[in-house]
Parts: C-alpha cells; structure tokens; sequence
C-alpha cells in the first residue's frame, strides 16, 4: 500500500488528517512509495487524536563503494553483496595482473552511490596467449629485401648475417634459420646474405731500389824516379893503378 492510501484510510477510520504524519525513509527491501509500517503500530488502540507516523520507502539509500582493486572475482562479488550494490564485470588480457583478479574500478573506494548504481569493475585474464607464426620454406634465392618484408609482414623481427658465397649474387638470401617452423610472433630470424666472392688483389711489389755507383777507384799517383848514387869523391881522385 502506498502512504498516501494509508493516510486516507485512517482519515476515514476517524483519525485527524492533522495528526497524521507520512515520514520518508531508505529501505534496502520496500519498494519506493510503498508503506514499511507504522508508529504506532498497526492494530494497536489508540486515541482519534493520537499522531500517527506513516514510515514510506524511498528505496536503498546511499552506498559506499567497497575497495575492490587486487581482490578476486569471488572476493570483490562478496564485497559488493555486503555493501548492498550490485556489480558488472569485464574481464581483459594482462601481462602484470594474475588471472581472476580485479584490475580495476570505474567508481573509486569510497564514495557514496545510490543503491541502484551498478558498480562496474574489470578483471584480469592474465597474459594474451603466444601467437605463433610460421616461417615460410623457400626464402633462399630470393632477394634480402623481399624475404625481410614477407617476414616483418609475418610478426617477425630479422638479424642479418653475410657471407661470402660463390653460389649466390650479392645481396641474395642463402639461407633462412628455422625455416618451416612455428615460432612466437615478435620472435628474431636469422637470415644469412650473399656477399659474392670477394677478390683480393695482390699487393703490389716495391721496385727494388739501383745499387748506388760505386766511385772509381783513383789512380795511385806516380813514384818519383829513384835518383841513382853520386860517386864518393875520394873514389873519383884515386889514379889507376895501371897507370904508369
């Protein structure tokens, strides 16, 4: 019954409409308008001028917001169960948050909602799953560049390595590491190019320097004559012994 018939049914049953008092009051289990009693209390017998108060609900009052972030889901329904609200989940892939748990709150601890807000909140799945992705097969021959772009179109990083090779031009794939396997997208691949066949050239040989011009060797210079022995002149004045 709402207050308003309540009010008129004791006017009719001889209560003064004076003294008949419609008092609003939160109620989690009356729905709104709809009479929770009286005081005093229906059946009772009382004097046609005695006040009488109409208690109306006017709903659930306000709630306050229990903390729910690092709860679990049961945990964080349980919390909400006892503070009277109802919540709404959703639930999302995170790297640093255990599956199952609450990530997040749209409405912060704490603050007071009408009992009718739904209380939205997100929970964690944990890390997204790996996605794999194969490595095509038939990459070598091909141009680095080509088979850089079919793998970073696949999810994957390239690494480089050249190499000599007289089998493939300069600038072609020779081979693909883990060709035809699956491997986790975002995953290095190493992919070894062609650098042809380098050709050393001899070092060239220095000139061997002219021996230097030795100096003529000079002539020896001439000996003077030896001057022969004068005579001792006392040989000279010696007569001839056969003289005379």
């Amino acid at each position: 019954m709402s207050g308003d018939a309540a009010k008129q049914k004791l006017i009719e049953a001889g209560f003064a409409e004076e003294k008949i008092i419609l008092a609003p009051q939160n109620d989690d289990n009356v729905p709104i308008e709809k009479v929770i009693g009286t005081v005093p209390e229906a059946g009772t017998l009382v004097s046609p001028d005695e006040i009488i108060t109409i208690a109306v609900s006017q709903g659930p009052g306000e709630k306050m917001v229990p903390y729910l972030e690092g709860k679990t889901k049961e945990a964080a329904e349980a919390l909400l169960e006892n503070a009277g609200l109802a919540g709404k989940v959703t639930e999302e892939h995170n790297a640093d948050v255990e599956a199952g748990v609450v990530i997040s709150q749209l409405i912060e601890y704490g603050t007071y909602v009408d009992a009718t807000e739904v209380i939205e909140y997100v929970v964690s799945l944990g890390p997204e799953p790996a996605q794999m992705v194969q490595i095509p097969t038939g990459l070598s021959g091909k141009s680095y560049s080509s088979v850089k772009a079919t793998l970073i179109n696949l999810g994957l990083e390239v690494t480089p390595y050249y190499a000599e090779s007289k089998d493939f031009a300069d600038g072609y794939v020779i081979a693909v590491a883990g060709e035809g396997e699956e491997v986790e997208k975002g995953s290095y691949v190493v992919v070894t190019v062609s650098t042809g066949i380098s050709v050393t050239p001899e070092e060239p040989t220095e000139p061997e320097e002219p021996e230097e011009p030795t100096e003529p060797e000079k002539p020896e210079e001439p000996t003077e004559p030896v001057k022969p022995e004068e005579p001792d002149e006392q040989e000279e004045q010696k007569p001839d012994e056969n003289e005379g």
